[in-house]
């Protein structure tokens, strides 16, 4: 069985690889005949050098977002459910990023139907995910089964990504004692293989994210099978366009839907959607929404990475969403880095190793959760101790 979850690549480990893919390739492509030993050995000293065929890798430095509330901010503001404290603590403690803390107040406590469109790594699926959450919490539906929330996304890689990475841990293990139950509903969730089966196969996957999340056994709330979902429904369906277009016109999936009580509907990537199949998606949901929500007030969220910011962008972007979730929207959350002052104004005085970046991560995560004002010096501390040359900074400057 392939690997089902995301794998972090090791740059250096990649770079050192290729490097020495493209060496032998190279001198067995273009061979030097063994009559002339000296100059097969100045090619293979050559070749060998550092920087000779491969340069890098490079490491992008990309600033942090303007900071807002925290979890916890919220919940003892009674904004959000007392449930978020079961989070970990270094996701419930930290600030969320601004555009994160907007998204929030805008669905939970306005109401809204919003857009996100917001670049890539700036923590989009928080933005609906906390705030799916908090509704889920609040209406107490342990032992109720029936849809509430349908999580639409154009891929399946994306709808593992999602799955395995943020939405499993967090409903399947961390908030496991409210009741809430996750499924994904795929053309990779085969008809013929059971519980059991899939569970062995996500327990067994070598370097099992899932096994050092769960043990040996995947807890009940993580519907793995279709027949553990049609005999008892998700709270929250994970599937993509295709499959959902499936699942409301087969009569045998009729029974995902019973009980169904939709408040949220969520489309990843909403930027792919464009010509007919926009017009197709916009037509699927319409008949999602008459058929199980007609009446109901169901919260649309969308999300992207690719459109713009502009106060045209954004009345577009606002026009494209109504026309395709064919409800109203008046938001689109948007997020702009913070710059530091001296990543805009300084010129590198220093070229740092693989292995410094290294030690300058493991430093900064122990100032990570420090407030603002309160990171400076010992961050500057952890350096001075690995005796790393960097930036001389100010006593009243900060991080950010």
């Amino acid at each position: 069985m392939k690997n089902l979850f995301p794998i972090e690549v090791d740059p250096i480990a990649l770079q050192e690889d290729l490097h020495d893919r493209m060496r032998r390739y190279l001198l067995t492509a273009l061979p030097i005949n063994r009559r002339f030993p000296k100059l097969r050995e100045e090619a293979l000293k050559k070749l060998s050098e550092e920087d000779t065929l491969i340069k890098g890798p490079y490491l992008e430095t990309l600033p942090d977002f303007p900071k807002g509330k925290s979890l916890k901010d919220l919940v003892d503001a009674g904004i959000l459910h007392e449930g978020f404290k079961n989070l970990d603590p270094s996701v419930y403690m930290r600030p969320l990023h601004q555009h994160q803390d907007d998204a929030i107040q805008k669905v939970v406590v306005e109401d809204k139907n919003i857009v996100v469109a917001t670049g890539t790594g700036s923590g989009k699926t928080e933005c609906f995910m906390f705030p799916m959450l908090d509704a889920l919490l609040k209406a107490d539906i342990a032992g109720l089964p029936g849809v509430r929330a349908i999580l639409v996304y154009p891929l399946n890689a994306l709808a593992n990504d999602q799955l395995y990475a943020r939405l499993v841990p967090v409903i399947a293990q961390q908030l496991a004692q409210y009741g809430l139950t996750i499924g994904r509903y795929t053309g990779q969730t085969s008809a013929r293989d059971s519980r059991d089966k899939i569970e062995r196969d996500l327990l067994d996957t070598p370097n099992s994210q899932m096994r050092e999340l769960f043990g040996n056994r995947i807890p009940n709330n993580w519907l793995l099978s279709r027949d553990e979902m049609l005999a008892s429904p998700p709270h929250v369906l994970v599937t993509n366009y295709a499959m959902l277009e499936h699942l409301l016109l087969l009569p045998r999936n009729a029974a995902l839907f019973a009980n169904a009580d939709i408040k949220f509907l969520v489309l990843d990537e909403v930027h792919v959607y464009s010509g007919a199949q926009a017009t197709e998606v916009a037509l699927l949901l319409r008949k999602l929404k008459n058929r199980f929500a007609p009446r109901a007030d169901v919260r649309s969220i969308g999300t992207s990475a690719s459109l713009g910011n502009s106060e045209e962008a954004k009345q577009k972007v606002l026009h494209f969403a109504r026309r395709l979730f064919g409800t109203q929207f008046s938001e689109v959350i948007t997020s702009d880095r913070l710059h530091h002052h001296r990543l805009r104004s300084a010129s590198p005085s220093s070229r740092q190793s693989a292995a410094n970046w290294i030690k300058m991560h493991d430093a900064l995560a122990g100032v990570r959760n420090l407030k603002d004002g309160e990171q400076l010096k010992p961050w500057l501390d952890n350096i001075g101790n690995l005796k790393i040359e960097t930036i001389e900074a100010q006593a009243e400057e900060t991080l950010q």
